[in-house]
């Protein structure tokens, strides 16, 4: 058994080593989030493109689904009406006061998943990720995705994903309380909700 990445690993050299102290002044965006669930590794070929079948290069993704543990983000607890140390828990217990922006933007941005380019050694064994890897990236519950689909029937598809974000219909904002995954036929990733 090998750890690859925990909470807080940053995706980018620019992002600061995570603290595991809630000292972070980052919005999270470009860190591994909380609570891995589901994941996959996603084989490339020589063009970048899926491979059905282990290469020597790959992505591994991971759901986070949950920020159940958000009062650990922050460095004395969350902060509700000027007051920290509190605990609020996803679940319904908020004293429904005003919280600073940053703090809410941490633990929003705990949930989605994350990709990162995996390092393998010579026999197709995992070493690490690789950091600043073109590949790694975060999908948060706030990063825009185009709804895209067959043209026969994209019009009706984009009807069913108007939202105030877009009245369109054209994009969607992000995954949240992400449970399983899948991984599609073509090399795709499906993150699923837990209802």
């Amino acid at each position: 058994v090998k750890v690859i990445h925990a909470t807080g690993d940053a995706l980018t050299s620019a992002v600061p080593p995570y603290s595991n102290r809630g000292m972070e002044t980052d919005d999270w965006s470009q860190r591994i989030g909380d609570h891995h669930d589901g994941m996959d590794i996603f084989y490339l070929d020589t063009d970048g493109r899926y491979s059905p079948t282990a290469t020597a290069r790959a992505v591994l993704v991971v759901n986070h689904e949950s920020s159940a543990d958000a009062h650990f983000f922050h460095a004395n607890g969350q902060t509700s009406n000027a007051q920290p140390g509190k605990k609020f828990s996803q679940f319904g217990n908020w004293d429904v006061g005003q919280r600073p922006g940053l703090e809410v933007l941490k633990e929003i941005n705990h949930h989605g998943f994350s990709m990162v380019e995996l390092e393998l050694d010579d026999r197709g064994g995992v070493v690490g990720y690789k950091l600043d890897a073109p590949l790694n990236r975060r999908v948060t519950p706030q990063t825009p995705a185009l709804v895209t689909g067959p043209a026969k029937h994209l019009a009706d598809i984009q009807d069913l994903m108007r939202t105030a974000y877009d009245p369109s219909g054209r994009t969607v904002r992000g995954t949240l309380n992400n449970c399983g995954h899948g991984k599609t036929p073509w090399g795709t990733y499906l993150g699923c909700e837990e209802n």
